[in-house]
């Protein structure tokens, strides 16, 4: 099966996410993302990061996750080597794939995740397939089932003639019964590659449903068209409840992040309707 959900969990500040969506969208425009903002350097960096993964388990239907920055000192990767991080990571019952963005340093980060890339542009790769490559591929087997069904027609064909030229004095009844088996075995084989043609045609229709599906699904879609997401201290808001008037949260929108401050809060029927 392809993956159709990735988790990816990064810097939105940063350039990786960026390298990211644009290999993700470049093989698979129909994949769906869920994007996890966290520090990837810093004080605050190991414990974001970790949450990041926990989120994503919790989640439940997440196929791979991505994890890394771009590149820096090595210095500005220890957060990769923290034991919060590595322990999330080894406890991760969703496959990860670190992106680390240093080629010639590992972190404990890239020892412990199931695949470890070398930059985000490597990873986004890892984790996507690439359509284009998977309809060449279907191509070159329909090409190779095609000509091994000429060659048994063929085979099977210079058999037949073979035998009606030893029998070619026998009486014309055997010579019909020879003719309607080439017939029939005619009419087999173009059956069957019509029926091969046709599975091939609804297998292709059935991806670029699904592709199509997927890309309207993705989060960069929904707030493209004016939503917003709205993170505080804690994570994911999706309740007034879990805020106070004086509290500060973001607005993540298509084009960047809002951060603002709580005045009010208002519940009640209206807002559900």
């Amino acid at each position: 099966s392809f993956v159709q959900k990735v988790g990816v969990i990064t810097s939105q500040d940063g350039a990786a996410i960026q390298d990211i969506l644009k290999v993700l969208r470049q093989r698979h425009a129909g994949i769906q993302v869920i994007f996890y903002h966290s520090a990837v350097q810093g004080m605050d960096a190991p414990m974001e990061l970790a949450q990041g993964l926990h989120y994503l388990n919790a989640w439940g239907d997440m196929d791979v996750i991505i994890i890394g920055r771009g590149g820096g000192s090595w210095e500005d990767l220890m957060a990769f080597n923290s034991e919060e991080v590595v322990k999330a990571i080894f406890e991760s019952r969703i496959p990860v794939i670190s992106a680390v963005g240093h080629e010639t340093d590992f972190t404990l980060a890239d020892w412990v995740a199931d695949v470890r890339a070398a930059t985000p542009t490597q990873a986004a790769q890892l984790a996507a397939p690439d359509l284009q490559q998977l309809r060449m591929e279907i191509n070159r087997s329909q090409q190779r089932m095609q000509a091994a069904m000429e060659k048994i027609y063929y085979n099977r064909s210079e058999s037949l003639d073979q035998l009606v030229m030893k029998r070619i004095l026998k009486t014309s009844g055997l010579m019909q019964s020879l003719q309607s088996r080439e017939d029939k075995l005619q009419d087999l084989t173009e059956r069957l590659l019509r029926a091969a043609n046709d599975n091939l045609s609804r297998r292709q229709n059935q991806l670029a449903m699904a592709a199509s599906g997927l890309d309207k699904l993705s989060p960069l879609k929904v707030l493209q068209r004016g939503y917003a997401a709205v993170r505080g201290e804690t994570g994911v808001i999706r309740s007034v409840q879990q805020v106070s008037p004086g509290d500060k949260v973001q607005l993540i929108l298509a084009d960047g992040v809002l951060k603002v401050k709580i005045e009010d809060r208002e519940t009640g029927e209206r807002w559900k309707k």
